[in-house]
């Protein structure tokens, strides 16, 4: 990424784009790397931001088991294998004899534990199928102390760099809420 006279040049090695604006909506590492450049302080303190992982089942089960989740999803902070479990069939507007949760696990618990722990908490007696399974080791960033000053830190590059706009999990939140209010703010 390089300043030109009328915005932005993006090389990629292989092709070049030219834009008055350029929205950079990658991870915190990806952003690093594409602003070093332009600032490598910066891009240290994007680089150097921690993580937690968490693995994702997508899970099906049928719906004469009940269908527990009244609501978008649920959340709970109890110290077991899940974090917390998303109606997929609400979302999509799925109607029928199957129900699907999106399940978010610890990055380090088995399949099984993720299950067991389902089972109890959604009260369900039957099988769980997973569909899909998916383990990403930095997937959510902590804001840990001295992330408002990376934030401060970013607010001034983008002034300093009129145009160029960087958004995503490391700045304002992790939800897809929060990443729509930023999508539509930048826009």
């Amino acid at each position: 990424i390089s300043r030109v006279k009328e915005g932005w040049l993006v090389d990629t090695g292989s092709e070049r784009f030219e834009a008055r604006t350029l929205v950079l909506a990658t991870g915190a590492e990806a952003t690093a790397g594409l602003i070093r450049g332009l600032n490598s302080g910066l891009a240290d303190a994007l680089s150097g931001l921690p993580h937690s992982g968490v693995q994702v089942l997508h899970c099906s089960y049928d719906r004469s088991q009940g269908s527990p989740l009244n609501a978008f999803g649920a959340l709970w902070a109890d110290h077991g294998p899940v974090r917390g479990v998303m109606d997929l069939s609400v979302i999509m507007g799925l109607d029928g004899g199957t129900q699907y949760l999106a399940v978010y696990g610890e990055p380090d618990a088995t399949e099984q534990e993720i299950l067991d722990e389902v089972s109890r908490v959604l009260n369900l007696t039957g099988r769980i199928n997973i569909d899909h399974h998916l383990l990403w080791n930095n997937a959510i960033p902590q804001y840990i102390v001295g992330h408002k000053e990376i934030v401060d830190a970013i607010d001034a590059f983008e002034d300093q760099h009129p145009g160029l706009h960087l958004i995503g999990t490391y700045r304002g939140g992790v939800s897809i809420a929060d990443r729509v209010l930023q999508g539509a703010g930048t826009a």
